[in-house]
């Protein structure tokens, strides 16, 4: 005979997380009400209780109690910690969790409040639960992009948390703050709106930076960079919270100590844009530069001075990497020591440690833009690529690796876009090779012992590479706009 195996019997569902306006404090009211299919409410709510003052819920609904389809409507109420004001403050929240998410972290904030209007008007419209709450996150990530996309990663809103010491937690605290500053005590949905009442602390910041200095990831950074230099405060801020009887969460977070800091202090933020927006009108319009790059060398051009055997790679030049950057910077330099980045550039071609050092220039504001191409296999192969800057970083250097060498490189060294003060329109330079001086070796090979110490960064004179008249390499830097 035949058999059929039986449905799985139906089990719990568990939601848990933290309920964070501020953190809701131990013993404020959680109510957790079934919605249908179609966003209506449906069954008894389900009460409890915040378990902590860091804002814990737990609601365990029983296996059958929740009809298919649905969704779970919670409101937080009760008293809360004010990071603003540090005291107690009364308010409330809410969040729209989807059935399915039995056991799932799913904390209640300030941005799932204001989805939670969205995902139920999308529910009455007929979309599925988990739809539905997709369609209302992708909605919110729009208007807070206006914003200057403070939240930087993929938005999934119940996973923010308000203590967290991650970039979008703290982005989530930023937001949050702004609007307990503004006493925002019933956020509305109608996000714009409360985002228009905000600009006169935010967007200049924003909009300063995005009209008057047309840099790659300029905005965020510059905002970042405001609040970053906040965190010198960070330790007197932590013993102030620390010392307030009614700071239940730990203020031990350096960052979160720094962006309260720095919120205190958006007047001066305020007035340092006007000092930004001012010194940005005077760099003129972006220009943009096209970067080719012709290798000259082979066994025709450099006699004694290429490899005869292809025991350590067919010869050529590595990924050619740098960066736009203003006169405080130098990735290398004739007569200083190489950094870690250029060691590894030099050695092996390696350009992860070269990269993280450019991104440390470009969060303190030193660096424009990275620039990088690779290069195909041989002496005499090319590469191009464009880039756009401003006269904020008007110097560019760049580095590749002559392979097989010790440390051996050709590149520039803060090559200035700019002549009597107007962007150049062409300009070609010859590239010979320089030495790292990190490792020893006269021969085209690898593996070398270290230098120790090492020296600094010369023009090879010596031979193989150094006798020769004919350049490793030629580049040429053409600016495509303004129109030359």
């Amino acid at each position: 005979g035949s058999s059929s195996s039986a449905p799985p019997a139906p089990t719990d569902t568990r939601v848990a997380g933290v309920a964070q306006k501020g953190p809701f404090r131990q013993g404020a009211m959680l109510v957790a009400t079934p919605l249908d299919a179609r966003g209506a409410r449906t069954g008894a709510p389900m009460r409890t209780t915040i378990r902590s003052d860091r804002g814990d819920y737990e609601l365990v609904f029983p296996a059958g109690s929740l009809p298919a389809g649905a969704s779970i409507l919670l409101e937080a109420t009760g008293q809360f910690y004010n990071e603003w004001t540090g005291e107690l403050s009364q308010g409330s929240l809410r969040a729209v969790v989807p059935a399915d998410a039995s056991n799932a972290s799913w904390n209640i904030n300030l941005l799932t409040h204001l989805a939670a209007d969205d995902i139920i008007a999308n529910l009455q419209g007929g979309m599925q639960a988990r739809e539905a709450l997709r369609i209302a996150q992708e909605d919110l990530a729009m208007e807070l992009a206006q914003l200057g996309a403070l939240i930087q990663g993929p938005l999934s809103l119940h996973e923010l948390d308000l203590v967290g010491d991650a970039d979008d937690d703290l982005d989530l605290l930023l937001l949050s703050m702004l609007f307990l500053e503004h006493d925002k005590a019933d956020e509305t949905r109608d996000l714009m709106t409360t985002l228009t009442a905000l600009q006169n602390d935010i967007t200049p910041l924003v909009t300063t930076l995005q009209t008057f200095c047309d840099e790659d990831k300029l905005i965020s950074g510059a905002i970042r960079l405001a609040l970053d230099e906040a965190l010198a405060d960070a330790t007197a801020t932590a013993q102030l919270f620390q010392s307030l009887p009614t700071h239940s969460v730990p203020a031990t977070i350096p960052a979160r100590e720094g962006l309260l800091a720095a919120l205190k202090e958006l007047p001066d933020l305020k007035e340092a844009s006007n000092e930004v927006k001012t010194a940005c009108a005077t760099l003129g319009p972006a220009a943009t530069f096209r970067v080719e790059f012709r290798g000259q060398w082979s066994s025709t051009n450099h006699m004694g001075a290429f490899p005869t055997s292809n025991k350590y790679g067919i010869p050529h030049f590595t990924t050619l990497i740098g960066a736009t950057h203003s006169t405080v910077v130098h990735l290398w330099e004739a007569g200083q020591l190489a950094t870690s980045g250029m060691e590894s550039v030099a050695e092996v071609g390696g350009t992860s440690t070269i990269t993280q050092e450019i991104n440390a220039h470009r969060t303190a504001g030193n660096v424009g833009r990275l620039v990088r191409a690779s290069i195909a296999s041989g002496g005499t192969a090319s590469t191009s690529f464009t880039f756009q800057t401003t006269k904020a970083h008007p110097l560019l250097s760049l580095a590749s690796m002559v392979a097989p060498s010790p440390d051996w490189f050709v590149g520039l060294d803060s090559f200035s876009l700019l002549e009597s003060g107007d962007w150049i329109s062409s300009k070609t330079v010859m590239l010979f090779a320089y030495d790292a001086g990190t490792e020893e070796g006269n021969e085209f090979k690898l593996a070398n012992d270290a230098s120790n110490p090492h020296m600094p960064i010369a023009r090879i004179t010596t031979a193989p590479l150094g006798t020769q008249t004919k350049p490793l390499a030629v580049i040429t830097i053409t600016r495509t706009s303004p129109s030359p």
